[in-house]
């Protein structure tokens, strides 16, 4: 209080405890003199009125003006009555700004008869907090009762106290049926354990949420989601719990319907990559950037490597261009869409590819994201079409050529007789003397070299008849290394046979193979030179084609020339002494109508090399 708020302080009777008192009471306090003047005001009425100091309420209201309209009247009566005191009276009191303000009086007259004191206390601002605190129950009453949830309070013991109206209409109990009801009632008798484990966790660590189904009156069970908290009470001690409940039912069919078409979805997406990965020719998807959004089985497995689809996907094909038919995939991808179809050779593994290309145009998914076009590429693997088409062309060929050959040979055969049967009529006739003997010898030397010709020439153009069997490449080569041995003596050229017994046995018509392998045997020694050795070897292969029996003939020659290795099948085509240029025809011929092949090549050390490939499998 400033030095100007107690310019009164004489007029405050008793000690100065008493003045203090009053000065600092919490409640308002004035002396009212029977003329109607305020003698004396505390700071704390001055404040309940509006004022700023006693000073100022003084010299602005009287008794006449400190009551308000017609609490005025009365008040005055009270007091002129000349009552000694008054106890719970209320009146309206004047603020500064006009406006009235519900007051509890207490009062007392004093003494000397002069006035009175009267106490204080706002009336007005506890009703407003009185009415608008139970205005607030009564909208959180209102608002509980229409959640569509359930609310509920337990005791300790886990009996209902209070709820809302939902847990009635969905149980069927009345008011009267639920009080002080045991919650685990409620529940199932296969449930009450996990309602009673929820209690215990709400009250060990402050919350808990479990599901179990509400049983109403006529036994009839509901899904609900509940949760639980614990109640205190001021002095914090826990006095029960109270938590919420939601009917799950649509959620659960909801729920269900979910993973109904989840299952379903699932279904058909596995349905459709099980069909994806089963169809046999590979298939790319890529972005226009060349990155991989989606591949089959086929074209995993295409890579050559132990790869996961994760692994692959997202990746660009530029990763995999080293090789075929990768590179002519990425060219195509990268190429003008106008470019509808490509092919790919890998010279080393002799396969080969036809790449078909089409567009996925740009799609919206489920979000509005657009996504961008694609190119879908299907590889087909030709590999084995061309190589039929390679033998009908052959066989066309030498189908043509094997009809002119036999008919040639048959006619050449009848003059060749006819001349060796002069021949020897001649020789049986005349006496033949030693010089003579040396021209009939040259004459029969060439008689044989032509029926061996003409023999030939029938051999390659007959049509083959296979006899098919089981047998062992080592045995088939032994045999053609046996029947080459003269040969290799005379030439002073060694035959290494490094053939195993241990590969798996072949199907093959074992005479002609002899016939294959003894040909090229012949002709290693043929160009080998002296002191050196044809070796003979053998392996079982997995090739990207299938499983293969691979052997090869190696010499020390000269090797293939230039423009050998393109013509070196040809009929009648020869770089050996004294050939006829049928013998590889011949050999091929045999090896093709084997379902094989047969590579020539020149080795990185010097020399020539043929390979036979026949298959482990019947093609």
């Amino acid at each position: 209080m400033t030095r100007a708020d107690r310019r009164f302080d004489s007029s405050i009777p008793g000690e100065p405890i008493a003045r203090e008192a009053l000065l600092r009471a919490p409640i308002g306090i004035c002396q009212l003199t029977r003329s109607g003047e305020i003698a004396f005001a505390n700071p704390a009425l001055a404040g309940i009125l509006g004022f700023s100091s006693p000073a100022e309420l003084q010299t602005t209201l009287d008794s006449a003006s400190l009551f308000h309209e017609e609490s005025l009247r009365d008040s005055i009566e009270t007091l002129a009555a000349g009552r000694l005191s008054f106890e719970g009276g209320e009146a309206l009191f004047r603020t500064r700004e006009g406006s009235p303000l519900l007051v509890h009086l207490d009062g007392t007259a004093l003494e000397d008869g002069s006035g009175w004191i009267v106490f204080v206390r706002e009336a007005g601002r506890e009703k407003e907090r009185e009415v608008e605190l139970a205005r607030t129950l009564a909208e959180l009453e209102n608002t509980m009762q229409t959640i569509p949830d359930i609310l509920y309070t337990l005791d300790v013991e886990a009996r209902l106290i209070r709820w809302n109206r939902k847990l009635e209409t969905a149980t069927g109990f009345d008011p009267e049926d639920l009080r002080l009801r045991p919650g685990f009632e409620l529940f199932p008798d296969e449930e009450k354990r996990t309602f009673a484990k929820a209690i215990m966790d709400a009250f060990a660590t402050g919350y808990a949420e479990f599901e179990t189904r509400l049983l109403s009156k006529g036994g009839d069970t509901i899904p609900y989601q509940w949760t639980a908290v614990p109640l205190e009470d001021a002095r914090g001690e826990v006095v029960g719990l109270a938590g919420a409940g939601r009917d799950i039912t649509e959620w659960k069919k909801n729920e269900e319907a979910r993973a109904r078409l989840e299952d379903v979805i699932h279904n058909r997406a596995r349905e459709w990559q099980l069909t994806f990965d089963a169809i046999e020719s590979p298939i790319v998807i890529a972005d226009d950037s060349g990155r991989i959004s989606r591949l089959n089985r086929s074209a995993r497995d295409l890579l050559g490597e132990d790869l996961e689809f994760r692994e692959v996907v997202g990746s660009h094909l530029g990763e995999w261009a080293g090789v075929e038919p990768w590179h002519s995939i990425l060219r195509l991808v990268e190429s003008p869409r106008e470019i509808a179809a490509a092919e790919a050779h890998d010279a080393e593994s002799g396969r080969s590819w036809h790449i078909a290309r089409s567009t996925l145009p740009a799609t919206h998914g489920a979000d509005g994201e657009e996504r961008a076009p694609r190119t879908i590429l299907i590889v087909r693997d030709i590999t084995k079409m061309l190589e039929l088409q390679e033998i009908a062309r052959k066989s066309q060929i030498m189908s043509a050529v094997g009809q002119l050959i036999v008919g040639v040979a048959h006619e050449v055969r009848n003059p060749i007789f006819g001349i060796s049967a002069t021949l020897d009529a001649f020789e049986a006739s005349f006496p033949v003397d030693q010089d003579s003997r040396q021209f009939i010898e040259v004459l029969r030397g060439e008689i044989g070299r032509m029926s061996e010709l003409m023999q030939e020439l029938l051999d390659y153009g007959r049509p083959a008849k296979l006899e098919l069997q089981q047998v062992l490449l080592s045995e088939v080569v032994a045999q053609a290394a046996r029947a080459c041995g003269r040969s290799g003596e005379h030439a002073r050229v060694g035959i290494d046979d490094r053939v195993s017994p241990d590969l798996p046995p072949v199907r093959v018509d074992r005479r002609k193979l002899v016939q294959v392998f003894q040909n090229l045997i012949e002709n290693a020694i043929q160009f080998s030179p002296a002191g050196s050795s044809v070796v003979l070897t053998a392996a079982a292969i997995d090739s990207g084609s299938g499983r293969w029996l691979s052997s090869t003939v190696l010499d020390s020659g000269p090797g293939f020339g230039p423009g050998d290795l393109s013509r070196i099948f040809e009929p009648f085509y020869t770089r050996r002494r004294g050939g006829t240029g049928l013998g590889l025809s011949i050999v091929q011929r045999i090896v093709d109508e084997h379902g094989g092949r047969l590579e020539p090549a020149n080795r990185p050390e010097g020399g020539a090399s043929m390979t036979v490939l026949l298959p482990l499998e019947p093609g």
